[in-house]
């Protein structure tokens, strides 16, 4: 799905057929995420969005970094050549939702923290 705009994003989440959420971390979508039950995949790329990160992958344990150590810069600033491979979002999501990956742990995680 492409939305350019504004996007009903907790309608969009809330729908069994998402798998994960590729996020920047913004403490809004965090918490979207969570109440929708869904795993994450880390994208951030200013402020607090590297301590939401954080909490997200090291504290709640509900998702992983979406690119790997040396896979470039997190930035999507124009200025930036060099970004995130094509192929290392591939890989990373690939690995995060086939069945008995590591999405598996982390969605029983996120699902047992939305029913609080």
């Amino acid at each position: 799905m492409v939305v350019t705009g504004w996007a009903p994003q907790t309608a969009i989440l809330a729908h069994h057929a998402v798998g994960a959420f590729v996020t920047h971390c913004g403490w809004n979508s965090v918490l979207e995420t969570v109440v929708a039950g869904v795993p994450v995949l880390t994208w951030p790329m200013v402020f607090e969005q590297f301590i939401a990160e954080r909490f997200v992958t090291q504290v709640l344990a509900i998702g992983e970094r979406l690119w790997p150590a040396g896979a470039g810069v997190r930035s999507t600033r124009s200025e930036e050549h060099e970004l995130v491979p094509a192929g290392a979002v591939a890989q990373a999501v690939a690995r995060f939702v086939e069945p008995g990956g590591p999405g598996d742990a982390a969605r029983k995680r996120v699902k047992s923290r939305s029913s609080l």
